[in-house]
């Protein structure tokens, strides 16, 4: 296996880890805390990581990008190091504090924002640093150290330290606190693994160049915001008009919702390189037909753990307590526009990796703004149902945009006749978990055999769908 191969089972597995160890998370919170406590600690996340988005002023994409260019050059590498993390931390400062300070404003006017939900802004220089150290060592293509920083130090270790927080403090500023401490860990060992790669050897004699690295970062910061609101907007509203415990239960649809996209952690990590060397070789049919084949394995996939979500729907909430039970349809329609989002295959990055990165930064703008529109109205007249409605429209918009600009621009589809195939293997894998759910009288048990069941109708199914293509598509994996 090639050395970007291996760069990218890292990324794809270190993800996964970190997603799984999120979604441990918010069930730890959900349990220990009932809704009430989960619905703090999820509106004090997302006032964090939109504060963050700000703050971090573009400055981990500015990075990414010219740290490879500057590593022939330690003074000019080190200075553009140190811009980036100095200016993501004073900027997350600024930010973080004049969140903290607006809130007793904002109370008067009928938006209420508890304690432990602020507190979370505290935690934004925090979480500006990480971001920018785990960019630097991914601009070294030192992907383990992203990894390490990001996902084990900072969101694996905020499961256990956020269960012994709650325990030894008793309510959800445990959990604050706990959270808060991830985040420094997190940004500790990002800044160690900076120092260790080299970034900073220069540092003595480091050359400085804010024109060059505000004149990118700074515009870079538009897409940075807008991607976050997309992701979050419908969590800011909710926790500014409704009550925790709504807000609770509707991040507990959704972070169970988005489970399907898993299919596409892999495709993230590699696609976007393969898209980009295709491209420039001018090889449109193997991107095409690359497209296709990632296309039709995240489809199945998807398809497949959308099912058995829905067919055990009752018992993976209740996994949360008995109270989740209740979000039923607010799981379904965020379940469905998540499916249907994986289903366009991996889009974006076609759009990003042959140079119309500025068209899909147009197209999530102006998602991300309809959106927030969307939400303020439908969240005022139908609380979490009407978040779920605005949010999964949104969702599924964006997508069909860049299937059709995809289309029209490059001149193909992620789509080809044989995945009409992919039907009746999920239909007999669906038919063959609802079976299960209705014979076995007992929720988990009759989870665990239809999960079984489905799995092996499944792999069954895949050996109809494979095709040459395939083998072409590991090829080139192995290639990288």
């Amino acid at each position: 296996m090639s050395s970007l191969a291996r760069l990218v089972s890292v990324e794809a597995g270190g993800r996964a880890i970190g997603k799984i160890a999120e979604y441990g998370l918010i069930l730890g919170v959900a349990r220990l805390l009932g809704s009430d406590g989960l619905g703090v600690v999820a509106f004090g996340l997302v006032l964090l990581r939109i504060s963050g988005a700000f703050g971090r002023l573009g400055m981990d994409v500015m990075v990414q990008k010219f740290v490879p260019a500057d590593r022939s050059a330690p003074d000019r590498l080190a200075g553009t190091v140190v811009l980036g993390v100095v200016s993501a931390a004073v900027a997350g400062t600024v930010f973080g504090l004049a969140g903290y300070a607006v809130v007793p404003v904002v109370r008067p006017l009928g938006y209420e924002i508890s304690e432990p939900a602020r507190l979370f802004l505290l935690g934004v220089p925090l979480y500006t640093v990480l971001r920018v150290a785990e960019a630097t060592t991914r601009g070294y293509k030192q992907t383990r150290y992203a990894v390490y920083a990001r996902e084990f130090a900072q969101r694996v270790a905020a499961l256990p330290l956020a269960v012994c927080g709650v325990f030894l403090v008793g309510n959800v500023l445990g959990a604050v606190y706990a959270y808060l401490a991830s985040l420094a860990l997190g940004a500790g060992v990002g800044l160690f693994y900076v120092w260790r790669i080299g970034a900073l050897d220069g540092i003595a004699s480091a050359s400085y160049t804010p024109r060059r690295v505000f004149g990118y970062a700074l515009p870079a910061m538009l897409f940075s915001v807008a991607h976050p609101l997309i992701l979050w907007v419908d969590v800011l509203v909710l926790g500014l008009l409704v009550p925790p415990s709504d807000v609770g239960l509707y991040e507990a649809a959704y972070q169970t919702a988005i489970l399907p996209t898993f299919a596409l952690v892999a495709v993230s990590a590699v696609f976007p390189a393969m898209a980009a060397d295709y491209h420039e070789a001018g090889a449109h049919d193997r991107l095409r037909r690359t497209l296709q084949t990632v296309t039709k394995w995240v489809c199945v996939a998807a398809g497949f753990a959308g099912l058995f979500l829905l067919v055990f729907a009752d018992p993976v909430l209740r996994l949360f307590g008995k109270e989740f039970a209740a979000v039923g349809v607010t799981f379904t329609v965020l379940l469905g526009s998540q499916v249907m989002s994986v289903a366009t295959g991996p889009v974006n990055y076609v759009l990003s990796m042959t140079e119309y990165e500025r068209l899909e930064m147009v197209n999530t703008s102006v998602v991300a703004v309809g959106n927030a529109v969307g939400n303020v109205l439908l969240v005022s007249e139908y609380g979490i149902v009407g978040a779920a409605v605005s949010t999964s429209l949104a969702v599924v918009l964006l997508d069909v945009l860049r299937l059709v600009q995809v289309r029209h621009l490059l001149g193909f589809w992620p789509y080809e006749r044989s995945f009409l195939l992919i039907l009746p293997v999920l239909a007999a894998t669906g038919c063959g978990m609802w079976v299960v759910r209705t014979v076995v009288s007992r929720p988990y048990i009759g989870l665990i055999g239809g999960g079984v069941v489905g799995t092996g109708l499944l792999i069954a199914g895949a050996y109809a769908l494979y095709s040459p293509s395939d083998r072409m598509l590991f090829e080139s994996v192995q290639e990288l």
